[in-house]
């Protein structure tokens, strides 16, 4: 804190004149660093300890954990990467079981087809056989008509 800056200057830059050096250091910033130092430290002293925390930075919270969060967050990035090709391998994969599904949906139609067709021919073949048996039967009474009528002459022939 300078000497030469009045209440409102140093308030400006973050610290606050009714704060003891041990409040200030609480609140991660050194009375001993400059301005500059402290944003090295990825500190805004214009930023509120809610702003910071808001960007992810403790203040209480040393360099060196906030490089570590910083590598965690590169390594998220790289599992996002991974994540992203798998994704992208499963939006593949997804594409070609669409297609074969396509494919199947396409036999299935022709299929379908074919099925129609054999029900057609089936049912021609059982108007053919019903045809069929009602010839038979005609045939049938006609020969019993037939074995009656040689029956009757045979009858009339026997009788002379």
């Amino acid at each position: 804190m300078g000497l030469n800056h009045n209440t409102e200057e140093n308030q400006k830059l973050g610290l606050s004149l009714n704060f003891t050096m041990e409040e200030n250091q609480k609140l991660g910033l050194s009375l001993n660093f400059t301005m500059e130092e402290n944003q090295k430290l990825g500190l805004s002293l214009n930023f509120t300890m809610e702003d910071n925390q808001k960007l992810g930075l403790s203040l209480n919270f040393t360099m060196e954990d906030n490089q570590k969060l910083s590598r965690r967050l590169n390594f998220t990035m790289e599992d996002n990467q991974k994540l992203s090709r798998r994704l992208n391998h499963a939006i593949e994969e997804n594409q070609n079981l669409s297609v074969s599904l396509n494919y199947t949906m396409a036999e299935k139609s022709q299929l379908q087809v074919q099925i129609e067709e054999m029900k057609i021919i089936l049912n021609s073949t059982i108007e053919n056989r019903d045809s069929l048996r009602k010839e038979k039967i005609k045939y049938q009474q006609l020969l019993i008509n037939e074995r009656q009528t040689s029956t009757q002459l045979k009858a009339k022939i026997n009788q002379f």
